[in-house]
């Protein structure tokens, strides 16, 4: 039988996203990174890290407070 390295997988799958992103760049001019920072995105970007920030700290605070830590 045959042996996978399931981390190249990982890797490849990286150094794809890297080319398809030069590639995008020079073939197409087409800036993801740009757009990425851009006002528009930035904005989703930032309320989807704060509502992940709120998720965290309310799981981190009712699993303390279950378990008879209070914080």
């Amino acid at each position: 039988m045959k042996k996978t390295n399931s981390d190249g997988g990982f890797v490849m799958t990286i150094i794809l996203i890297i080319v398809a992103l030069i590639g995008l760049k020079y073939l197409l001019n087409i800036d993801v990174i740009a757009y990425i920072k851009s006002p528009g995105p930035q904005k989703v970007i930032q309320t989807t890290w704060t509502f992940i920030k709120n998720v965290y700290d309310w799981l981190h605070t009712t699993i303390l407070h279950l378990l008879g830590k209070h914080v």
